[in-house]
Parts: structure tokens; sequence; C-alpha cells
């Protein structure tokens, strides 16, 4: 993640999430509550004007079982579309990015699936 940062000029901030990332993380991801304390890898920074943040986040109570956040700061839908395995959720301002597998469970993405997505923001 480290070097995705660099790759795309933006920050690695470790295990803190930006002040401006606001969501409403009690309904973010339907059942999968974004814990500040469970957050690792945190990337942030600017893209085209917005504001990005990507992260990976474990899910309280469930092992170790993670999942890849790619947020956007902007009013309209950056992704191109919520399709399997792909999900796309909004609150205050931001949307997120997070792939799905088998029976609905969240996983991380590959720093090429990352990649891929910042490119059609």
């Amino acid at each position: 993640m480290r070097i995705l940062a660099a790759r795309w000029g933006m920050q690695y901030m470790g295990k803190k999430l930006p002040e401006t990332f606001v969501m409403d993380r009690r309904r973010f991801l339907y059942h999968w509550i974004v814990d500040p304390k469970m957050v690792t890898r945190v990337v942030a920074g600017e893209l085209k004007g917005r504001e990005v943040v990507i992260f990976d986040s474990s899910a309280p109570g469930r092992g170790n079982m993670r999942c890849t956040i790619l947020a956007v700061r902007t009013m309209s839908n950056p992704f191109e579309a919520d399709v399997t395995p792909w999900r796309v959720t909004q609150s205050k301002g931001w949307f997120a990015l997070w792939r799905t597998g088998l029976l609905q469970i969240r996983w991380t993405m590959s720093i090429d699936e990352i990649e891929n997505s910042l490119r059609r923001i």
C-alpha cells in the first residue's frame, strides 16, 4: 500500500483515517461496521480534484475477515456500476466501493483491482 500511495501521489497513513472521512460508519456497508480501531493500511489523497481514502477493515467479532474499502468524496457516483462482485454505498457525501465474494462475504482488493478502480474515477 505504501508503493500504491507513492505511485498515485497519495499519503500512506497506517491505521489512521483522515478526519475528513465522515461516512456514517454504523450503516456503512450494511452489517460491516467500520470501527476506526479495526482499520489498517490507510491511504489518503486527492485524485482529479476529489478526496480519496482506501483502507482495510476487520469486522468486529468476525475473526480475521477483512475488507478493502475505496471511498471517494463526491456528489455523484464515480464508480461505473454496482454489480457483483462490486458494491457501492453512499453516505454524507462519500461513495464507497468494496468487493463481495461467496455468500456476500467481503474480501480485500488486490493492488491491481484498486488501481483499476482509481483509473475509472
